[in-house]
């Protein structure tokens, strides 16, 4: 049984809201995002990139599903051809209008079996042709599942690659972006097995009070709260989107932003050339905390 055939042409005329897309739907945040997602009436359609297919939403007439590349399919000499994929399929698929898009799209180096140019390839190149193709529609909101601590000028793979890609989706200027940069991950169901996410989460999680004192940015918090705080960032932000849609098309980006070509981990992102003091929203939840503040006063305001 396959789930729904994907038809960017044509929208149902029963529903009316907004159209969602989600890169990393079947990753431990992504999951409990679509759920969400599904859940609101203000959402119509919600086009789920994976990696591998899902029946769980079958069923439902808002989700639609578009398979993209399995990376662990892919070895070093396919890396290229892989991007040109998976950039054609984005482009072929990406549905002609759209209010938001939502990227958890990431991979681990047990996964890419320790190809640091492979983990590149997915975690930075495949979010830079998404978030390209998207401001080139001018989607109005962009919401990314980073990481802690990022820096795109740090000695270490990690967090140089999550703060790469955090640079380059301000460097896009969307008119209304938002960055969740979580502690530790507790609470997924991810078939792969991670050894030291398990220990960290039964021996480090408990001790989330002292964290909080000495390194509250890697305080744990559960995937499900991180997806549920984007779904209800996005309900109580959706009123500014034909706002939004206006300010996109006034301060288009530069060509040099936009084609801007892929670039590898040994590669610095290049400088180019921002319009400074833009009326655009670019916000960053640092550490858990933060995420959890936003989603108590989310839950209040829409009374969830």
């Amino acid at each position: 049984m396959s789930a729904k055939p994907l038809d960017v042409q044509a929208r149902s005329s029963e529903i009316s809201g907004d159209t969602a897309v989600v890169f990393g739907a079947t990753g431990a945040c992504g999951k409990h995002l679509v759920a969400s997602l599904l859940d609101r009436p203000e959402i119509s359609k919600v086009y789920c990139f994976t990696r591998r297919t899902t029946t769980k939403h079958m069923n439902n007439p808002k989700y639609c599903e578009v398979l993209l590349i399995n990376e662990t399919n892919q070895n070093e000499k396919d890396i290229e051809k892989n991007i040109a994929e998976f950039k054609r399929i984005v482009t072929e698929k990406f549905p002609p209008s759209c209010d938001v898009v939502f990227s958890g799209l990431a991979t681990t180096i047990g996964q890419c079996n320790n190809d640091y140019d492979l983990m590149w390839s997915i975690d930075y190149n495949m979010n830079d042709i998404v978030a390209t193709h998207a401001r080139q529609l001018n989607v109005p909101q962009y919401y990314l599942i980073s990481a802690t601590n990022g820096s795109e000028n740090s000695w270490f793979f990690y967090p140089r690659l999550k703060g790469t890609l955090d640079s380059r989706i301000e460097q896009l200027q969307f008119p209304r972006s938002v960055i969740y940069q979580p502690g530790l991950l507790i609470g997924g169901d991810r078939p792969e097995a991670r050894a030291a996410e398990g220990f960290m989460e039964k021996w480090v999680a408990p001790l989330s009070f002292w964290q909080n004192g000495w390194f509250p940015t890697m305080r744990p918090i559960q995937v499900k709260d991180v997806g549920e705080a984007m779904c209800l960032d996005y309900i109580a932000n959706r009123g500014k989107n034909s706002e939004l849609k206006k300010m996109g098309l006034k301060y288009q980006p530069n060509d040099d932003l936009l084609n801007m070509k892929s670039i590898s981990q040994h590669q610095p992102l290049p400088n180019a050339h921002r319009e400074a003091n833009l009326p655009i929203e670019h916000k960053i939840y640092v550490g858990s905390q933060s995420i959890l503040d936003s989603l108590s006063s989310l839950r209040n305001e829409l009374g969830v």
